[in-house]
Formats: structure tokens, C-alpha cells, sequence
């Protein structure tokens, strides 16, 4: 089944890299830009309430066009585009090329459900304390 092509919208895919600074913390980076097609609509219903709770309203639902492949690396699934774009759980989305001038991403993927098309859950990115 396709997607409607009138809805369909241009996302923008950022994956995360975790290094570790000589001190031994923790910094998470996010990779170039990469475009893809998706239909995005805010997340909502009964189901989703209940995991998410008062996240709710900073989430979106994005189903991705086109057909993908998977496989695990270092134990997780990373799913594949045609474009050969391979996204895993905790890499960044931005929703606009206008939110790509800040070399960060709006939103992190916290959830990938693999059904006829990709459909990833994801949650806005708090800035305020970091």
C-alpha cells in the first residue's frame, strides 16, 4: 500500500553518536542531515496516554514512505531505507530544513514499530537543561 502523496512531508534524519571526553562523561553528537519522506500526526489515544502520560503533547506519530530491511548491530535493531538511510532508536529527527541552521535535532526517535510501513514514535528534545 502507498501513502498518500499529498501528505506526504520532507523530514530531516540525524544519527546519534554517544563519545566518551577524557574525563569519562558521556556527549551525544548528531550526524549530517539526511532527507526522507514521512506523514507526521501528533501522537494520541488510549494506548499511548498510558505509556507516555504528560510526554503526550511533545510527541509525534511519522510514517515513513517506502520499504526498509533490519538487522541487529552491537545487540539492536537498526532498520534500513531504500535510500540507505539506517535508523535506530535514540537518533534525532527534525521536523522543518529551518530547524537544520542549529546542527541539532528537535526530536529523538523513542520508538520504531515495524509494520507495512516504518512508523516511528518520536518525543521533542528538552534544551532547557543541557
Amino acid at each position: 500500500m502507498r501513502l498518500k502523496r499529498s501528505e506526504l512531508k520532507e523530514l530531516y534524519y540525524r544519527k546519534r553518536t554517544v563519545t566518551k571526553d577524557a574525563e569519562g562523561g558521556t556527549e551525544e553528537t548528531f550526524g549530517q542531515p539526511e532527507a526522507f519522506k514521512g506523514i507526521l500526526w501528533p501522537a494520541g489515544g488510549k494506548v499511548q496516554a498510558a505509556m507516555y502520560g504528560e510526554k503526550l503533547p511533545y510527541m509525534f506519530n511519522i510514517k515513513v514512505d517506502g520499504k526498509y530491511g533490519y538487522w541487529r548491530v552491537d545487540g539492536r535493531l537498526q532498520y534500513v531505507l531504500e535510500n540507505g538511510i539506517a535508523i535506530m532508536e535514540l537518533d534525532g529527527i527534525s521536523l522543518s530544513a529551518e530547524s537544520e541552521d542549529t546542527g541539532q535535532p528537535d526530536y529523538q526517535i523513542v520508538a520504531i514499530r515495524p509494520y507495512e510501513h516504518l512508523q516511528l514514535e518520536v518525543e521533542q528534545i528538552d534544551r532547557r537543561n543541557g
